[in-house]
């Protein structure tokens, strides 16, 4: 739970006025919730391959609280690469919950293709942020997704959630992250208690998860 708020979380912060947002998976719609509580978000994209998950999420709504009715959402029920391949959208802030890299037909969300063209739909300023299940890989192959990924955007810096969980968020554009907006987004309420399950109990907290 903690990674999938931290994955709409993290770039919602960082990200100086994210208003298009495209999430590749919908997993259990937390991290759609969670990016949708930030106030400049007017437009939410979500690409999922398997109905089955669109169909359980009624289930969930526990924990994605509804987020199925924000009219802001959007699901398209498509494989992620194809989806970008074939939009000309420029998105904010793009986020890649994919399952486990190692699972037959996940790893071609891994590649230089797929980083290639996730870079082509940012905007100015735009965030990629890639979610890589720690638990099950050799060090050897972080480094080789570290590897993959970082020719693409001209900043890259990884961060951790819950166990063994990484994020790894990429820009393409240089210069020091800003943690202002944090301290601005403190009041709003309903950011504050997705930060609060994060254990971030000040604006400043943020850095304690950069790796």
């Amino acid at each position: 739970m903690n990674t999938q708020i931290l994955l709409g979380d993290l770039a919602g912060v960082l990200h100086p006025n994210p208003r298009r947002i495209l999430i590749i998976g919908f997993g259990g719609g937390m991290t759609a919730f969670a990016i949708s509580r930030f106030p400049e978000v007017e437009q939410i994209d979500c690409v999922e391959i398997e109905a089955a998950v669109l169909r359980a999420a009624p289930y969930l709504a526990r924990l994605n609280r509804g987020v199925l009715r924000d009219p802001r959402l959007h699901l398209i029920l498509d494989d992620a690469r194809n989806a970008l391949l074939t939009s000309r959208q420029q998105y904010d802030v793009i986020i890649s919950e994919p399952s486990n890299p190692w699972i037959a037909g996940v790893a071609t969300l891994f590649t230089e293709e797929f980083y290639s063209a996730a870079a082509k739909h940012l905007a100015p300023g735009g965030m990629f942020v890639q979610w890589v299940q720690g638990y099950s890989l050799e060090p050897s192959d972080l480094r080789v997704i570290l590897a993959t990924i970082t020719p693409h955007f001209s900043n890259v810096t990884l961060w951790h959630s819950a166990g063994a969980d990484f994020l790894i968020l990429a820009r393409n554009q240089g210069g020091s992250l800003d943690f202002s907006r944090a301290r601005a987004l403190w009041s709003n309420a309903r950011v504050k208690e997705d930060f609060s399950s994060l254990q971030i109990t000040r604006p400043e907290s943020w850095p304690y998860i950069f790796v």
